[in-house]
């Protein structure tokens, strides 16, 4: 019975063993010579049944490897020859494939042997490999776009995360499975749970721009966009989506509309400006008439005090023009250390009670620049060193007289050896680190949380539009010192400059005045009449045109206002050419706008008048433009 049962199972086996569709064959585990091979493995290797049988397992190795499959072979706790796992066969036709082996002792043939089942996973492994390769592309591409990829996952509630997402927040993966929310800026997170809430509810679109805190506490913009994705059943089972940095972004559109908004204070400043000058021309014109006209019962020193009191308020809105960007340059010899101390008053009060401004002016020689354009150099690099100190310190606003020699030339090429005008503000402040200082004078560029980062590169413009240089030194924690450098000028300061009284003298020709501010009309009509001229007053351009359509006499000179209710001065100066070819024209204006210089330009504008301006001025001006025709502006 025992004997027939034995039968029963070999056969059994043998069945087993060719019918399996899986290769199949047994080996000697000593000789690791083969003793018997399945239909399937004679099929899938390609080799005969006598081929197998007068082989080793070595054989079916690629050569590259037989030492190691050799070194590789164990022996079990019995004794027992282990043969497990991936390996690599070749075929026949030198195909190599990757198979994953299971082995059973037996005993075969009265010999130790083992049976071994071969699955061929070479395709299931390739498709791995390519599998594996895609992904470490995606996730290559990814980290390039500077994007973080999440999913997750609304079953476990955990998130995983791809691309940057530990090098952008600092957070570990492991950090990250419970998601941003823990990271989402404190007044973000409502708004952020809202809408997390709203898109899980509604099953919508996820999108919403964000902060984020990284662990090193660097604040970050971040703009979500997610997308849910449906199991075969149709039910929603996770979110995935995009992180992208927009910081950069959101930083350009606060400077874009902090820079509209100063522009819009600037428009105001102008708008105050122009007319507060209509008024302080009357108040200078009037004050300098009574002082010509010698009164016995009015004190001259009375008279002198309201000059200087208007001379004072014109200074202030000069100020005002500085800060709205709409001085007219008017590169004129000027004094740098009477510039400084006059400005002296309006920088202490602009610091604040918890800053000392002091100044040196130790400045001989003299340079060619716009005042304006100086003094708005000097308030920004103030005003950029009253922000380095949040706490109070000290600024030093110094003149000096120096020589750059080839040596500090070869160091800043752009700088030609010679005489300057050095120009140092300097601070107490907290310094800055070298990338810092590497871009301090790009526009747009601010280390402040709040500005519009123009300052200093409005400053280095204008120096570099004087043929000068500016430099910065420091350290952190050590303040900073910027140093202007103006090309010293050759000329002397003008009597005019000076203060010293110029009498024009008048003349006898006809004069058209142009001017919708009544006082100030007046004014002009008085001082003109009071030289000789003969003058035509109207007060717009229609008014003006109509008053002389038909005249006979000839009109000498233009004395117009550049905005007026009725039409421009421009417009007024063109018809005026028509009527009386070689007339001169004078535009004036409280207003300073680049399209007002742009108007005298295209009418071919003798002379362009900056209101407010004084008696001598104005007669000086229309003196030039008859015996001259200057077209020089002013």
């Amino acid at each position: 019975m025992k004997a027939a049962d034995a039968m029963e199972r070999e056969r059994s086996y043998g069945l087993f063993f060719e019918a399996n569709p899986l290769p199949m064959w047994i080996f000697d585990t000593a000789t690791l010579a083969f003793v018997a091979v399945n239909d399937a493995a004679i099929e899938h290797y390609g080799y005969s049944k006598s081929e197998f049988l007068g082989m080793t397992l070595t054989d079916i190795r690629p050569p590259h490897e037989i030492e190691a499959f050799l070194s590789g072979i164990t022996t079990d706790a019995r004794g027992q020859l282990v043969q497990k796992g991936i390996r690599t066969h070749r075929k026949k036709s030198g195909e190599d494939i990757l198979v994953y082996i299971t082995t059973a002792a037996l005993q075969f043939q009265n010999r130790d042997c083992k049976l071994a089942l071969i699955n061929d996973i070479t395709s299931r492994e390739r498709a791995r490999a390519d599998l594996v390769e895609w992904m470490n592309r995606y996730e290559a591409a990814i980290k390039a776009s500077g994007q973080i990829l999440y999913d997750w996952d609304l079953g476990t509630g955990k998130v995983t995360y791809h691309g940057n997402a530990e090098a952008k927040l600092g957070f570990s993966a492991k950090e990250l499975e419970d998601g941003l929310s823990a990271m989402v800026h404190p007044e973000d997170r409502k708004t952020f749970r809202q809408a997390l809430e709203e898109a899980v509810e509604t099953k919508s679109r996820f999108f919403l721009e964000y902060r984020v805190v990284t662990k090193a506490g660097k604040i970050l913009w971040i703009e979500d966009a997610g997308h849910w994705v449906k199991n075969d059943a149709g039910k929603v089972v996770r979110l995935i989506g995009f992180l992208n940095d927009v910081s950069d972004r959101k930083n350009l559109e606060t400077q874009l509309r902090q820079a509209q908004k100063m522009d819009a204070l600037g428009r105001l400043a102008g708008g105050v400006a122009h007319d507060f000058n209509n008024l302080l021309s009357v108040i200078l014109g009037y004050s300098q008439l009574l002082l010509d006209a010698g009164l016995p019962d009015v004190p001259a020193k009375r008279i002198s005090g309201i000059l200087q009191a208007g001379q004072r308020a014109a200074n202030l809105t000069r100020q005002l023009l500085v800060f709205s960007r709409q001085e007219v340059v008017d590169p004129k010899i000027l004094d740098v250390n009477k510039i400084v101390e006059n400005m002296k008053n309006m920088l202490t009060y602009m610091v604040g009670e918890d800053v000392r401004v002091q100044l040196f002016a130790k400045a001989n020689w003299r340079i060619k620049a716009d005042s304006g354009q100086l003094e708005q150099v000097i308030m920004n690099l103030v005003v950029n060193a009253r922000d380095a100190m949040p706490q109070g310190g000290t600024i030093t606003v110094e003149t000096n007289d120096i020589d750059l020699d080839s040596n500090y030339s070869d160091l800043h090429p752009e700088v030609s050896v010679g005489p300057y005008v050095q120009i140092v503000v300097s601070d107490t402040g907290m310094g800055m680190n070298a990338d810092t200082k590497a871009r301090i004078f790009e526009p747009f560029f601010t280390t402040k949380s709040r500005g519009t980062g123009l300052g200093l590169s409005t400053v280095y413009g204008i120096v570099k539009q004087c043929c000068g240089s500016i430099s910065v030194y420091s350290e952190p924690g050590q303040g900073a010192a910027f140093k202007v450098y103006l090309p010293a000028a050759s000329e002397s300061v003008t009597a005019e400059q000076s203060g010293v009284p110029v009498d024009p003298g008048g003349g006898s020709e006809t004069i058209l005045v142009a001017e919708d501010e009544a006082a100030y009309r007046e004014l002009i009509q008085e001082v003109l009449v009071a030289k000789g001229y003969n003058v035509l007053l109207s007060e717009d351009g229609m008014q003006a045109l109509a008053m002389v359509r038909g005249l006979t006499r000839k009109i000498d000179v233009l004395l117009t206002d550049s905005v007026m209710p009725s039409a421009r001065g421009a417009v007024l100066a063109a018809e005026m050419k028509k009527l009386f070819p070689g007339i001169k024209i004078i535009l004036m204006s409280g207003y300073t706008d680049r399209a007002l210089t742009t108007d005298a330009a295209s009418v071919s504008a003798n002379l362009f008048l900056q209101k407010p301006f004084t008696t001598a001025t104005l007669l000086k001006s229309i003196r030039e433009v008859i015996d001259n025709g200057s077209q020089n502006g002013s």
